[in-house]
């Protein structure tokens, strides 16, 4: 059983050696073992958190045992169900969107 303060969730990350981490959010974000932290330097003072956001909608519905992939053309002028990715940008690095890290965490409901 894992809590964490009201407003945020639990957060999976894999370790280098395969084992998996659980932790909270942080306002929301989950930081995990993956993140680095800010590069040093002079020219780094800005220590601002980046702006970040999600192309798509926040949840989609999907039919169990239906792949849920990145979106092509095709997928999202059919509206089948598929992850349109995420924006993130710096003001020190720019743009960080090749550097978001998707991870999926799954807790089976019973009914």
């Amino acid at each position: 059983h894992f809590d964490c303060t009201e407003g945020e969730r639990k957060c999976e990350d894999e370790n280098t050696d395969g084992t998996k981490e659980y932790s909270c959010s942080t306002d929301g974000l989950c930081l995990g073992v993956s993140f680095q932290g800010f590069p040093a330097g002079e020219g780094n003072k800005d220590r601002s958190r980046p702006s970040l956001g999600l192309n798509g909608p926040a949840q989609v519905q999907i039919v169990q045992g239906d792949a849920y992939t990145r979106c092509s053309p095709a997928q999202l002028e059919t509206g089948k169900p598929c992850d349109w990715g995420a924006r993130a940008l710096d003001s020190v690095q720019g743009d960080l969107a090749g550097r978001i890290k998707a991870t999926c965490f799954l807790e089976s409901i019973q009914g």
